[in-house]
């Protein structure tokens, strides 16, 4: 009977809170006061991490792209010596 009544308060008070944060002047409140301030400071002190890593990500792939290159072009100057006398 409590497990009942509890669990039906509880879902009660999601329910009003959800509705509460559907509204749209909340979310305009959330967004400006909670949600913006954390992402400005958050690229704020990570922009250069980040611009750091997809620098590092970019260099890797044009290495890897030069080594398979050069891999094709070693394998077939291999293959016309097999087949030159």
């Amino acid at each position: 009977m409590t497990n009942s009544f509890a669990s039906h308060i509880t879902s009660n008070m999601i329910d009003i809170v959800v509705d509460e944060l559907n509204k749209a002047d909340n979310k305009k409140k959330i967004r400006e006061k909670i949600i913006d301030p954390i992402l400005c400071e958050i690229t704020e002190r990570y922009y250069k991490y980040f611009l750091y890593f997809v620098i590092t990500l970019l260099l890797i792939v044009v290495l890897l792209i030069s080594l398979l290159i050069m891999y094709i072009m070693n394998k077939s100057s291999k293959d016309i010596m097999d087949v030159l006398p």
